[in-house]
């Protein structure tokens, strides 16, 4: 997490937008290149779609038999019934958004 709160660091500062990333726990099994990849994905979407002035927080937690990453957001970007959209293919709040990452 560290090496893609260094990437998006700058992104997130000419956005306007305060990033707060965490870790904690041990090593994971993965290609680590295709974790980043997918991890600097979600954060510069998570940025893009937080309002100037807003801030986005992400955690991740990992132990030997798993890994979790929570996302935060304030203000908090879904109205009431979005969060069980969030996740869905072609499910976007952003005007010109498509739903896909890119």
């Amino acid at each position: 997490m560290s090496d893609v709160s260094t990437l998006v660091s700058g992104r997130a500062e000419a956005a306007g937008v305060v990033l707060v990333v965490e870790g904690q726990g041990g090593a994971l099994q993965a290609d680590r290149r295709l974790l980043k990849e997918a991890l600097v994905n979600v954060v510069c979407n998570a940025i893009e779609a937080t309002p100037r002035g807003g801030a986005r927080s992400a955690s991740t937690i990992t132990t030997a038999t798993a890994a979790r990453a929570s996302w935060f957001a304030t203000p908090p970007r879904h109205e009431q019934g979005d969060a069980a959209r969030v996740g869905t293919p072609f499910f976007t709040t952003r005007e010109n958004g498509t739903g896909l990452a890119s």
